[in-house]
């Protein structure tokens, strides 16, 4: 279901309102959920703060150079990190910081007008979200500086969606791709100029009070259709589907919802190619790894086995009106997540 009117997402009876939105949701106003227990016990103030997570991720993709960069606020800790590749030397290199108890670590929860900022040391990552696009800064104190900007232009539609997370909690979450990307990075020395190369982003803002083990596959292109069109894609299974699901595809900042997907890839050997398929066959996709981001975390309250893979997509898409979507050699990613929090 569709809403096309600008809601408060939890209503007066403290539950929120599910579904897909056309318009912009506000202020997330997650104090006013009832959270409870499996058993039915009110949660109080301080573990309700504590079980709200929050993260926001940006992925710019060219055929020449790939870049991912993303803050996590999980309230115990919070997390930045950003890596480059260089598609044509095969270079690679990425920073992780952690600041215990998200010290240092803004995060509005105004998805299409708020800031979110991270800090650790001399490194500094501040993303801006505004209605027209994002703007990312970052400057690390290895000497990397990332400026770019996300430019919604002339249309785009951003998927907004809440659907129920586990027995007593839900997500929110917003999503685009397919943005043209202006900007520049610098790194090891060389500054990169990422509308000549023609850099295409996505972005990613997520919260809600999740499942406390939570498990997700996901893929993402940004980039062209075989037609020259800007093209950006978003499959998931795992999350976020619970009666619901994220799946869209965008061409020309129009968004085209899509069917349930399937992901079949081996975690043991994540670099064979992986195939992301519906049943009706109207998305197949075969994704074929360049690199990865990869973390493996087991602490006593959180646990995380990440594999975010960075490649290249080919397959056909065919929309509900019956038009089929080439894609042809476009960048995008892929991601294998284990998340206890």
């Amino acid at each position: 279901m569709t809403s096309f009117h600008t809601p408060i997402l939890i209503g007066e009876d403290g539950q929120p309102a599910w579904g897909r939105f056309s318009q912009p949701v506000g202020q997330i106003n997650y104090w006013d959920y009832d959270l409870r227990t499996p058993m039915d016990q009110a949660v109080g103030p301080f573990f309700k703060e504590k079980r709200f997570n929050q993260f926001q991720f940006f992925g710019l993709l060219s055929q020449d150079l790939i870049i991912g960069v993303a803050i996590v606020d999980l309230k115990w800790v919070s997390n930045a990190f950003l890596y480059c590749f260089n598609g044509a030397t095969g270079e690679y290199e990425e920073f992780s910081f952690l600041q215990p108890l998200a010290r240092k670590t803004q995060f509005s929860v105004t998805p299409d007008n708020g800031d979110v900022s991270f800090g650790n040391g001399k490194s500094e990552f501040y993303f801006n979200n505004f209605p027209s696009g994002h703007k990312l800064d970052v400057v690390l104190q290895s000497g990397l500086q990332l400026s770019a900007y996300l430019d919604f232009g002339v249309r785009q539609d951003p998927l907004r969606l809440c659907c129920p997370a586990g027995y007593n909690g839900w997500v929110y979450t917003q999503k685009s791709a397919g943005l043209p990307v202006s900007g520049h990075l610098i790194w090891k020395g060389h500054k990169y100029l990422l509308e000549h190369m023609g850099m295409m982003g996505s972005s990613d803002w997520s919260c809600g009070f999740m499942r406390r083990e939570t498990v997700w596959k996901w893929a993402c292109v940004s980039g062209v259709d075989s037609t020259g069109r800007r093209l950006g894609l978003n499959l998931a299974n795992g999350v976020n589907e619970t009666g619901m699901t994220e799946n869209a595809m965008w061409l020309n900042g129009m968004m085209h919802p899509l069917e349930p997907v399937r992901f079949r890839f081996n975690r043991r050997e994540p670099f064979q190619p992986w195939r992301v398929y519906s049943e009706s066959k109207k998305i197949d996709l075969t994704f074929t790894p360049r690199g990865c981001r990869r973390d493996k975390i087991n602490l006593w309250l959180l646990a995380s086995n990440f594999r975010q893979m960075f490649g290249s997509y080919n397959g056909r898409i065919i929309t509900a009106q019956g038009e089929a979507i080439d894609i042809i050699d476009q960048p995008g990613f892929a991601e294998d997540h284990y998340a206890k929090w």
